[in-house]
């Protein structure tokens, strides 16, 4: 993975997660449902892009030792 995809990805997580609000005060049970589930899906989507990023510095490390 190079570091064009690796912005590239960051780039599109950070265009999804608009996708999935958390609202500062929900008012009803669905609000807060909705919630829960676009919390958990931004944490998803987060988790995505630093493991995206971890095996970018791990490529990087490699390389980097190789000459």
């Amino acid at each position: 993975m190079g570091h064009l995809e690796l912005v590239a990805i960051e780039k599109f997580a950070e265009k999804l997660k608009i996708d999935f609000p958390v609202l500062l005060h929900p008012k009803t049970f669905t609000d807060r449902l909705t919630n829960l589930q676009n919390e958990y899906t931004q944490k998803r989507i987060d988790l995505g892009v630093k493991e995206a990023r971890f095996k970018f510095n791990k490529q990087a490390d490699k390389e980097a030792a190789n000459g």
